[in-house]
């Protein structure tokens, strides 16, 4: 089906996606995938408690697990076209850059073990991050780890409204400890305490993580210094003019820095003094990666040409034994 139609289809129809017969009783439908397609309803396997449920129930955790979440509105209006693959930034939504820096841990657990943390991103394809970002492991102290670790950056969401961040408490055998999912439209900036949930999304008493979380928008390689320049004009000018104060006191006036005569690159004179030389099969065939090449495949030739007459004298001899055996039945 054509993008624009799928859109229009699913702006005017209501999508269940149900789980199949078969697989009642094993995991859980990924939800998300589902979610960025722009599906209204999907079926879960509530009696695993697995990571779809842990999604699903983490997301619609900021409306009281009541009534109904809206679709981005990119999602709703019939003249946008969405792409739930794109990697580049959807018309219209601003890409964000989360990160993430986890300090410490409190009453993680009433043992005496080791515990690490891992932070994950789901969303789009090219948002979702697994398995990458993970602090290290503090030995014997479940009780109050202290981690400071360096920040964890999600350089690029393309589309925070979809996205969720989940937070991992494990212990030194790869047990979950417990976990929390935060979608990021409802993420809030700076020091946080965490309160931790259990694997079925119950609440802990006690357990949370001290976290420190900073939201920016998504700016490209290159367009730094620009982006402060426009957040902040003021500093940028009084930068500007201590730069040239400093260049006054070193006795340079703006006046005698000429770009006038500044040539980026080649000139227009110098294109004719390259000249390439003309590249011939003589040449080529004396080049040692051409020799490598040629004994390789002739190597590979050989080797070929043996595997093919071993099992051509395999199959003969197989179909003359068969031969036989069909004979002497005959004669019986």
């Amino acid at each position: 089906m054509p993008k624009r139609c799928y859109n229009d289809w699913m702006q005017d129809a209501n999508i269940v996606v149900v789980v199949r017969q078969k697989r009642m009783c094993e995991e859980a439908c990924a939800c998300q995938i589902f979610w960025n397609a722009g599906c209204q309803m999907v079926a879960l396997n509530f009696q695993t408690s697995d990571l779809p449920m842990q999604l699903n129930q983490g997301k619609f955790e900021y409306n009281g697990r009541c009534g109904y979440l809206l679709k981005p509105d990119f999602m709703r209006r019939p003249d946008k076209t969405f792409d739930p693959f794109a990697e580049s930034p959807v018309d219209g939504v601003i890409a964000a850059q989360c990160s993430v820096r986890v300090i410490s841990g409190q009453f993680l657990s009433d043992r005496k073990v080791g515990t690490y943390v891992e932070v994950d991103m789901y969303g789009l394809p090219t948002d979702t991050i697994r398995k990458e970002f993970r602090t290290r492991l503090v030995p014997n102290n479940g009780l109050n780890p202290v981690y400071n670790e360096e920040p964890f950056v999600f350089r690029k969401v393309v589309l925070p409204d979809l996205a969720v961040l989940r937070i991992g408490v494990y212990d030194d055998n790869g047990k979950l400890l417990g976990q929390r999912i935060l979608p990021m439209d409802g993420l809030q900036a700076g020091y946080r305490h965490i309160s931790l949930r259990t694997e079925g999304n119950f609440p802990m008493s006690l357990a949370m993580l001290f976290v420190c979380i900073e939201l920016k928008i998504y700016v490209p390689d290159g367009l730094g210094d620009l982006m402060d320049a426009l957040s902040d004009p003021r500093a940028f000018l009084s930068a500007q003019e201590k730069r040239m104060r400093q260049m006054k006191n070193m006795g340079i006036e703006e006046s005698d820095i000429q770009t006038k005569d500044l040539h980026l690159g080649r000139r227009d004179n110098d294109k004719n003094d390259f000249k390439m030389e003309a590249i011939c099969t003589d040449r080529l065939r004396a080049e040692k990666s051409y020799i490598k090449l040629v004994k390789k495949q002739t190597k590979e030739v050989e080797a070929l040409k043996k595997r093919n007459s071993k099992e051509k004298t395999h199959s003969q001899r197989s179909h003359c034994t068969q031969m036989e055996r069909m004979n002497r039945g005959s004669r019986r």
